[in-house]
């Protein structure tokens, strides 16, 4: 029996871009990833600078994507990143 409840496909954060190294112009932005670590969702965690590694969502929309083989990480675990 079916209970009334569904789960999300995706989650959806709003960022504020600190520094754009690539691609970005906006002030803000949508970051879309799945739900939980099982579908390779990324896990954010409020008031935390991040290093993120986004790509364009395939079916045209306007936001950004990001999954946890995309090298997202805190940016202070991200150095090798950002020497890069």
């Amino acid at each position: 029996v079916y209970d009334g409840v569904r789960e999300p496909i995706s989650l959806v954060y709003t960022f504020r871009i600190s520094k754009a190294y690539k691609g970005v112009r906006a002030k803000t932005i949508k970051l879309e990833t799945a739900p939980d670590g099982a579908q390779c969702g990324v896990k954010f965690q409020a008031r935390t600078e991040y290093v993120i590694w986004a790509e364009t969502n395939p079916e045209g929309q306007t936001r950004l994507m990001t999954h946890l083989c995309s090298r997202t990480t805190p940016k202070r675990q991200a150095k090798i990143d950002i020497d890069w």
